[in-house]
């Protein structure tokens, strides 16, 4: 079902142009990403600074299991595009 919600709206506050997509991905939640990406979420839509979804995946500073999180939802970006 739709809610009639723009899954691509972009945060205008202190994030700077991340979408939903980004923040789900940077979290590790494979689960929202992954109703994101079937409601139409863009893959390379692009935070204020040039990032995508797919480099929020990333694991820097993260402990292991939330490292091991981002890199599920990184093989599913993939998969999806």
């Amino acid at each position: 079902m739709h809610a009639g919600v723009n899954v691509n709206t972009q945060n205008t506050h202190c994030i700077g142009g991340e979408t939903a997509l980004h923040e789900a991905v940077n979290k590790g939640h494979y689960e929202c990403t992954q109703i994101l990406l079937e409601a139409g979420a863009e893959i390379n839509s692009k935070s204020y600074c040039g990032k995508t979804p797919l480099m929020r995946c990333i694991p820097q500073w993260d402990n292991y299991e939330t490292g091991k999180k981002k890199l599920e939802c990184m093989r599913l970006l993939i998969k999806h595009r």
